[in-house]
């Protein structure tokens, strides 16, 4: 049969042409569709008639196929045309071609397949994922909200046990109460003026006049001075001098305690002698000024005899000799402001404020003339100008100063205040100083009614002092206060 086959052609190239033509045109498809048909026309899906029908359209393409070769005069006898069908397509491999498109087309839906399950794995892969990383997302804020409530807690425990520790610690600290007074006493003793004299380096005795100038009869008061160093284990460093800031905080302390304040602190000090609106504001070095000022009275023994003075004075004292500490005083804690502070709790009254009540030589002074931080800066140097000046205004008032004049010196400001010629900015600080005056007298003209009036004293050009006219004497001049660049030597 095959060498029947040959015969039919003329080439195998033209017959492979006149094959792929009428295939490629449509049959080679229906062919494909018919042979998948006829592999499910088996088991159960058997059809009689679903054969025959699959049957004859074969059999019409194998005569449609026979005409093509007809027409290109390969064959003309139609009388064997099932055999030579049969062995044409068997031939021609079109049950490959059906095979191999049937292959394809089943590879493409496996890996269309494949990709959608992949694609649907991929997609329930990434839901699990997303619903493991909001599970671990509400797991990770229930953590933290559970862990700052835990931190809460323990801050509140923490809290709790520190205000039980310090309530514990400090059950026996006082709160301090302090009590305003009304007016500032100031100590005017001989002793006391001359208390800047005293060299505390070594242990001495000093008889002092505190007669009247020009008696006839010298009256004298035996003073002893030794400085101490206790088991507070603090010297006085290079200062063995009493100082005349050391001597106004001693003023401080003693109106305090007559105020009835047995506890006070070294800002309580400091308001006393510059006004409350002073305490926010007042700075650590200032405070640490006043603490080293009543550290040192600390230390200081003193013994005052005033035997002579009593009996010159007429008093009637059986004991007339105070010993003691120049300040005595304990350390504590106190409570003040929320806040446990150093606190000092002052035993008895300034050994130097009960000699001059002794003999009645202190000025009381209203609080309102030395509360003046809204006028000047409450720097060191501008309390000792105003503890000056206020020295002088009441010498004037004074009945032992009867041959007083009411002129107040420049020139001895300049030399307590430590300012000469070799001083840097000799001149600007001297303006300074008189500028600072000024303003602290028109405050006491206008408001603190503490003096009438006061007027610049010259010597030719240069202001030498401040002439002072007391509250029961005429007006002389105002003369208002200069500017001044402010001091921050707090």
């Amino acid at each position: 049969m095959a060498q029947d086959i040959a015969s039919i052609f003329e080439t195998k190239e033209k017959a492979q042409k006149v094959a792929h033509d009428f295939f490629e045109n449509g049959n080679h498809q229906k062919m494909v569709e018919l042979y998948e048909k006829s592999l499910n026309l088996r088991g159960e899906n058997y059809s009689e008639s679903a054969e025959n029908e699959l049957n004859t359209q074969f059999d019409l393409i194998a005569t449609d196929f026979l005409h093509t070769l007809q027409a290109q005069g390969f064959y003309t006898d139609m009388s064997t045309d099932t055999d030579i069908m049969d062995n044409l397509f068997d031939y021609w491999g079109w049950y490959d071609k059906i095979s191999n498109e049937r292959s394809k087309r089943s590879l493409a839906e496996q890996a269309k397949q494949l990709a959608e399950q992949q694609a649907e794995q991929e997609r329930i892969a990434r839901e699990q994922a997303e619903q493991q990383a909001q599970q671990e997302r509400i797991e990770k804020e229930q953590a933290e909200k559970q862990s700052e409530q835990q931190r809460k807690e323990l801050e509140k425990e923490r809290k709790k046990a520190e205000r039980q520790a310090k309530k514990a610690l400090n059950k026996d600290v006082p709160f301090l109460h302090s009590k305003p007074s009304e007016n500032f006493h100031k100590n005017n003793t001989k002793i006391v003026q001359k208390s800047t004299e005293w060299d505390l380096s070594k242990e001495a005795e000093k008889l002092v006049s505190v007669g009247k100038t020009g008696a006839k009869k010298e009256i004298t008061t035996t003073i002893k001075l030794k400085a101490v160093y206790d088991d507070k284990k603090v010297s006085l460093s290079s200062n063995y001098n009493f100082t005349h800031y050391d001597r106004l905080i001693q003023d401080s302390v003693a109106t305090l305690y007559q105020a009835g304040n047995e506890v006070i602190t070294d800002k309580l000090i400091y308001q006393t002698y510059n006004g409350k609106a002073t305490g926010k504001n007042v700075s650590q070095k200032a405070l640490d000024k006043v603490a080293e000022s009543i550290e040192k009275a600390g230390l200081i023994m003193v013994e005052i005899d005033y035997t002579a003075e009593a009996q010159a004075r007429k008093k009637d004292i059986k004991d007339t000799t105070y010993r003691g500490r120049l300040l005595a005083y304990e350390e504590i804690k106190v409570t003040t402001g929320g806040e446990t502070i150093k606190g000092y709790k002052i035993l008895t009254s300034p050994i130097l404020y009960r000699y001059a009540q002794m003999n009645g030589q202190i000025y009381t002074i209203p609080a309102k003339v030395l509360h003046t931080s809204q006028i000047v800066d409450s720097t060191k140097q501008n309390m000792l100008i105003k503890d000056f000046l206020i020295k002088q205004v009441e010498d004037m008032k004074s009945n032992s100063f009867k041959n007083r004049n009411d002129i107040i010196k420049l020139e001895t400001l300049y030399t307590r205040l430590e300012i000469n010629e070799q001083s840097t900015g000799y001149r600007a600080e001297k303006q300074r100083v008189r500028a600072t005056v000024e303003k602290l007298l028109y405050y006491w003209k206008t408001e603190g009614e503490y003096i009438k009036d006061y007027s610049q004293y010259k010597k030719g050009t240069s202001i030498t002092g401040y002439q002072i006219e007391l509250l029961n004497k005429d007006v002389i001049i105002d003369v208002k206060p200069q500017k001044i660049k402010k001091n921050t030597d707090k």
